[in-house]
């Protein structure tokens, strides 16, 4: 995911802009049990949007947590957008949301991408028969969902790649 891979895995790694901060990923149930570290900290909670199925007096606890996070912890919070307004619902939260940073759907040249990159970063080619295939099976259902698409994606590309012969 963007959260995994790009900001934990590139962000906190030797060098990055945040290698300063020990990475610390968690669901929202997990933050109801973690204790708050003293060491500075990146937390990172996707499907934040989880919380909102919780009951009342967890939801409440999540919101409380947050709230008192010590300046040590940095908190990037991930949230589908038809939960945003289920975030906005607690004033302490809904003051951190003023500037969020949103990801739309990703194209099909960003699908083509995901899949070509990683091969020709190791000097590999992906045959355009099976990006076109791929392509099409994301979208012959409609829009994929990245939550759902990019995991699948990701393990099929693998399986590509230990099977795959020669340079393409």
């Amino acid at each position: 995911s963007l959260l995994a891979a790009g900001l934990i895995g590139r962000g906190c790694a030797q060098g990055g802009p945040l290698s300063h901060l020990t990475p610390v990923s968690l669901t929202v149930a997990e933050l109801l049990d973690h204790a708050v570290p003293e060491i500075p900290t990146l937390l990172v909670i996707d499907q934040f949007e989880e919380s909102e199925q919780l009951p009342a007096a967890d939801r409440a606890r999540i919101f409380e947590i947050l709230a008192t996070l010590p300046g040590n912890v940095t908190c990037v919070v991930a949230l589908a957008a038809s939960s945003f307004g289920f975030a906005l619902s607690d004033e302490r939260f809904a003051a951190h949301l003023d500037s969020p940073v949103l990801l739309g759907p990703l194209t099909t040249h960003e699908y083509r991408q995901i899949i070509e990159v990683p091969a020709n970063r190791h000097g590999r080619a992906v045959s355009q028969e099976l990006i076109q295939m791929v392509l099409g099976d994301l979208h012959r259902y409609g829009d994929p969902s990245p939550g759902t698409i990019l995991p699948l994606l990701s393990s099929a590309m693998r399986r590509c790649w230990r099977h795959a012969r020669g340079q393409t």
